[in-house]
C-alpha cells in the first residue's frame, strides 16, 4: 500500500517539502481514491497507476507485476498542468482546503485513449451512459502514475463512527471470533428484498457472517445523495440478530464495469477480511469463481427474492406462482414519490420510507430547471420573461432568470468566446441553477448554450437536486438573421465578428429536448401556455 507516515518528524518533513512542490487539488473523486490506496482497502496499489500497470489492467486485469487488479486507478489532470510536469518530479496532493494529503513522485505521464478505456471497461462508447459521460468529458486528458507518501487520510466529519478502516474491521471480525465473512456490496438503498438475500447467504454459507458494506464514495448521476442513503441503510442494519452482521461503510468511487466490477469489489473487500461476496448474476459469479483461489474470497450467488402477498414473506423468485407477489421498479417508485403517492411498505423500511420522503417532497414542492437553448435571435429571453410572469401568476416558489447577456456581464465577464471559454460559461451557468433548484427554486437559463457537452454537464448537476427541462428554441438560422437585432448576423457574415453560432461556429441541436418550440405560425403567448402545461401534466406546478 502506499505508506502514510506515522512519525511526527516525518510529517513536518514532509509537510516542508511539500511547500516548495507543484500543488493539485484531488477532486472527490480522486479524494475517495487515494484515501483507500493509503488505507490499504486498495492493496497492493502503492499509489495511482502509472502507463504501464494502466495498459496492462485493461488488457488482462493484471498489474505490471502480475497481480490482479481488474479496474483502473488513476490520476487525472488537464492537458495543461501536464505539459508543465516531468517524470521523477514530486508533486503536492491536497484537499479542496488545501490539506496536505500526499505527495507523489511522479512515475510517467501519459496520455490515455479514453475511448478504448470506455469500450473495455463499459462495453460501449454512448455519453448517454453515465459513467462513460464522467470519463470522456469530466476525466482530465492527461494521468499521472506515481507512488504515494500519505501525510493524512482525507478528513471526514460525517459518520465517522461507521467509517472503518480495513486494519478496523479486520480487527473486529477476530475480535467476534468470525471465520467465515460474507461481504455485500451496494451502492443501492437496501430494501426488504436485500434483507432476504443477505439472510439466505449466511444460510448457504455455514458458520458465516456478513459485512454489510456500502460504497460511499462518487455515484452516479442522479443518485440519492449518499449522506441520505446512509440514513436508509440504517434502518436496514436494525433488521439483523446480534453477532450477525458488522455495518461499515467505504468511500468507493463506483465502477460499473460487469464482471470486472464483481472482482474489483472482491479484491478490495478481501483487504477487509471478506472470505466470500454476494452476487446476483451468473456471470459475476463465473467470472469470480475464475479467479476466487487467487483472490481468496468465494461468490455467494443469491436469487433474486419477490414478496408473495398471500403469506406475506419473500421467497425465491423462481419459487412463487406468477401473479402472486409484488413487483416494483425503481421508477414506478420515483413516479410515486414524485406525485405524492404512498410507497409500498412491503418492499421499505419505515426509517426509508421517511428519507426518500423529507429528500423527494413531490414535484410541485421542488425546485427544477428550465434551459433555453437555441440561436442568436432564436427567441429565448423573450419566451424567457414572458414565462416568468406566467409562472409567478401560478406558482410562489422564487424565480432567476440567468440570462445569457446578464451572466457575461455579471458572472462571466473575463471569458471570451473560444470553445473552451463558451464551455466554462454553460458549466457556470449549470451550477448557479443547480444551487438555485437545490433551494427548491425555480431557474430560467437563456443562453446559446451551443455544444451538447456543457449542457449534458449542467443537466447532471442539477438533476441531483430536482428538475431538468431543456427547451430548444428550434428557430431556424434564416429567421434569426432576419430579426438580427444585435447586427452581429451580418459583422458575422462580413468577417468582423469570428466564431459566431450558425456561420463560422456549429450548434449542436439537442437530440432529445424536453420541448422544441419552432415560434412559427404562433404567438408568444400560445408558447409560454404550450411550457407551462407541460410543467402541470410532468408535475412541476400544480394548478389550484
Amino acid at each position: 500500500m502506499g505508506v502514510l507516515l506515522r512519525d511526527e518528524s516525518q510529517i513536518q518533513a514532509a509537510k516542508v517539502e511539500a511547500q516548495s512542490l507543484v500543488s493539485i487539488t484531488l477532486s472527490q473523486r480522486q479524494l475517495c481514491d487515494i484515501e483507500l490506496i493509503l488505507d490499504g482497502s486498495f492493496n497492493p496499489l502503492t499509489g495511482f497507476m502509472n502507463q504501464k500497470d494502466y495498459e496492462r489492467v485493461l488488457k488482462d486485469m493484471r498489474l505490471e507485476n502480475g497481480a490482479l487488479w481488474p479496474v483502473p486507478v488513476t490520476l487525472d489532470v488537464k492537458k495543461d498542468l501536464a505539459e508543465k510536469l516531468a517524470n521523477g518530479q514530486k508533486v503536492a496532493l491536497r484537499d479542496a482546503e488545501g490539506n496536505l494529503i500526499a505527495n507523489m513522485q511522479i512515475e510517467s505521464i501519459y496520455q490515455p485513449d479514453k475511448t478504448t478505456e470506455a469500450q473495455i471497461l463499459y462495453g460501449t462508447t454512448d455519453e448517454e451512459v453515465p459513467s462513460v459521460f464522467e470519463l470522456l468529458q469530466n476525466i482530465g486528458s492527461h494521468y499521472l502514475g506515481g507512488t504515494l507518501t500519505g501525510v493524512t487520510l482525507p478528513i471526514h466529519y460525517d459518520f465517522t463512527a461507521l467509517r472503518k478502516t480495513p486494519g478496523e474491521v479486520k480487527e473486529e471480525i477476530t475480535k467476534n471470533g468470525w471465520n467465515r465473512v460474507i461481504g455485500f456490496h451496494t451502492e443501492n438503498i437496501l430494501n426488504k428484498n436485500h434483507l432476504a438475500q443477505t439472510l439466505e447467504a449466511v444460510r448457504v454459507v455455514p458458520d458465516s457472517h456478513l459485512l454489510v458494506h456500502p460504497a460511499v464514495g462518487t455515484s452516479q448521476f442522479g443518485d440519492l445523495d449518499y449522506y441520505s442513503r446512509v440514513r436508509c441503510y440504517k434502518g436496514y442494519a436494525q433488521q439483523f440478530p446480534d453477532n450477525v452482521a458488522l455495518f461499515s461503510i467505504i468511500p468507493l468511487v463506483v465502477r460499473p464495469a460487469g464482471p470486472r466490477e464483481t472482482l474489483f469489489n472482491a479484491v478490495v473487500r478481501k483487504n477487509y477480511g471478506v472470505t466470500h461476496l454476494v452476487v446476483e448474476k451468473n456471470d459475476d459469479a463465473l467470472s469470480l469463481q475464475q479467479y476466487s483461489k487467487e483472490i481468496g474470497v468465494e461468490a455467494v450467488l443469491v436469487k433474486p427474492f419477490v414478496f408473495v402477498k398471500e403469506t406475506g414473506k419473500y421467497v425465491p423468485e423462481d419459487e412463487a406462482r406468477p401473479g402472486t407477489y409484488e413487483n416494483v421498479s425503481e421508477e414506478e417508485l420515483k413516479r410515486k414519490l414524485s406525485a405524492g403517492l404512498p410507497l409500498p411498505e412491503w418492499l421499505l423500511f419505515p426509517e426509508t420510507i421517511q428519507v426518500l420522503k423529507e429528500k423527494y417532497p413531490p414535484r410541485w414542492k421542488q425546485g427544477f430547471t428550465l434551459f433555453f437553448t437555441g440561436l442568436s435571435g432564436a427567441g429565448k429571453s423573450t419566451i424567457a420573461n414572458a414565462l416568468i410572469v406566467r409562472l409567478m401568476e401560478l406558482s410562489n416558489q422564487p424565480i432567476t432568470l440567468l440570462d445569457g447577456d446578464i451572466v457575461r456581464t455579471h458572472l462571466s465577464s473575463e471569458l471570451g468566446f473560444s470553445k473552451e471559454h463558451r464551455d466554462l460559461n454553460i458549466k457556470r451557468i449549470g451550477y448557479v441553477a443547480s444551487e438555485i433548484t437545490k433551494s427548491g427554486g425555480i431557474a430560467i437559463t437563456a443562453a446559446i448554450a451551443p455544444y451538447a457537452a456543457p449542457r449534458s454537464y449542467a443537466r447532471s448537476l442539477i438533476e441531483k437536486h430536482g428538475g431538468f427541462i431543456e427547451v430548444y428554441m428550434a428557430t431556424s438560422l434564416a429567421v434569426c438573421e432576419q430579426r438580427d437585432t444585435k447586427g452581429l448576423y451580418a459583422k458575422a457574415r462580413k468577417g468582423i465578428v469570428k466564431g459566431f453560432t450558425g456561420i463560422d461556429d456549429p450548434y449542436e441541436a439537442p437530440t432529445h429536448p424536453e420541448i422544441t418550440i419552432t415560434c412559427a405560425g404562433t404567438t408568444i403567448k400560445n408558447e409560454v401556455e404550450h411550457i407551462v402545461t407541460y410543467l402541470v401534466n410532468q408535475g412541476y406546478v400544480k394548478l389550484d
